[in-house]
């Protein structure tokens, strides 16, 4: 089994200032309800990126005090987020991999199992007469 790692959330680092400007853009596309917001003054980023599921982010180290991280799940669309956050005023991005990574077929077992459970056409029940009855 091989596995592809396929970035489904944007880091996006953003002034402390222009925060509010940035979640307007993302909740009007969609995105609002997923989006994390990540403040070093709380935690080192890279602790809280790490509870995220995400071990390892270039971004975490070149953010200061007066930047916030926001962290958008956004896969299959990672590059309209990232579009959306550069437009608003986000001064870096980076796209990462959060999480399992995606499994890039199916596993043998499972392809095995999906084939034995296929529908079968549908078969008409059996229309043999019912023996008579005698009287």
């Amino acid at each position: 089994m091989w596995t592809i790692p396929v970035p489904d959330t944007l880091l996006a680092l953003a002034r402390r200032d222009d925060l509010s400007g940035i979640l307007t853009r993302f909740h009007r596309a969609g995105y609002g309800h997923v989006i994390k917001v990540m403040d070093p003054k709380r935690a080192p980023l890279s602790d809280q990126l790490r509870r995220a599921g995400v071990p390892v982010a270039a971004i975490a180290d070149r953010s200061n005090t007066d930047d916030v991280l926001l962290f958008v799940p956004a896969p299959e669309r990672t590059m309209q987020a990232a579009a959306i956050a550069h437009a608003a005023g986000a001064t870096d991005l980076e796209l990462v991999e959060a999480g399992t990574p995606r499994v890039s077929r199916i596993p043998s077992d499972l392809r095995h199992d999906a084939d034995r459970t296929r529908r079968r056409p549908h078969r008409q029940p059996d229309q043999s007469p019912s023996p008579a009855t005698s009287d």
